[in-house]
């Protein structure tokens, strides 16, 4: 549908407004300062017009009035669908707790989004302050969650249409900070594993420990997981925790018979021996 649009004057400045229409079909203005004065500028307002209504009708999407923290809001809701329910909790919480009350403070249009409005939110979390508790400041690594999360839904904006490519794509996120990993020497162990005697989380205690299980593999783990002439155990299911109302997830099916290890950061299925 072709643009058109035409050019007012407002408080002693020349204004360029636009005819467009949302997904609907309804016609929408939008208004557009030139920041020219009145006095023999008509011209050069009008060829403002004429780049915008070129602009516009090169982005071959409709025209949206959704804000980006309104857009957040919405895409959040239908996210879960397609996200494991642990994944999805944890985008809830940096949606909720962070982005959109940025993005509400600092009001943009989604179709107006830029990789700098997207630089200054990673910026101004890399301040002091910028936890949720208003103590202490997020990590690069933290921030480059956010970023993950901020590129996915802008990707789904795109292939709905509302939007005709992805800001987040050429945004600054931070670098990532290298991870120094520490760990219990065993003696450590030892004294973790001897408070947990006779306790209800003593058997969790010891696969976590000993063998590295995550909480939602253990939560996992069914009888008929357990060979017991074989001596082993076999991971092939997770379950999140129970405050999720999160049913269980089946593990994709290839076999590795080794010692505890991980293959690109899942386990897929794995089988260990027990301790004797």
């Amino acid at each position: 549908m072709a643009i058109t649009g035409f050019v007012t004057t407002k408080g002693g400045k020349y204004y360029a407004v636009l005819n467009l229409h949302d997904e609907n079909g309804k016609r929408k203005q939008k208004w557009f300062s030139t920041d020219l004065p009145l006095r023999g500028n008509k011209r050069n307002a009008e060829k403002i017009l004429r780049t915008l209504i070129d602009e516009w009708e090169a982005k071959e999407v409709p025209y949206c009035q959704l804000t980006f923290a309104d857009y957040l809001e919405r895409w959040i809701k239908r996210a879960g669908a397609n996200i494991k329910p642990n994944t999805y909790r944890t985008y809830q919480a940096m949606v909720a707790n962070h982005i959109v009350p940025y993005f509400k403070q600092h009001p943009v249009l989604l179709q107006e989004l830029k990789p700098t409005d997207l630089d200054a939110y990673y910026q101004a979390k890399q301040q002091p302050g910028s936890k949720q508790n208003g103590k202490g400041t997020l990590s690069a690594m933290s921030i480059r969650h956010h970023h993950q999360v901020i590129s996915k839904a802008l990707n789904d904006a795109v292939h709905d249409s509302l939007i005709q490519y992805n800001p987040a794509a050429t945004a600054r996120k931070p670098k990532a900070e290298r991870y120094n990993a520490s760990f219990l020497n065993p003696t450590e162990i030892d004294t973790l594993l001897a408070l947990f005697i006779g306790n209800v989380v003593e058997l969790p205690v010891n696969l976590c420990a000993v063998y590295g299980f995550r909480r939602s593999e253990v939560l996992g783990l069914k009888w008929e997981h357990i060979d017991f002439e074989t001596r082993t155990l076999t991971v092939t299911e997770t379950r999140p925790g129970a405050h999720t109302g999160c049913s269980r997830q089946r593990v994709h099916t290839e076999r590795l018979c080794m010692h505890l290890g991980r293959r690109n950061g899942y386990i897929t299925q794995l089988s260990v021996p027990h301790v004797p």
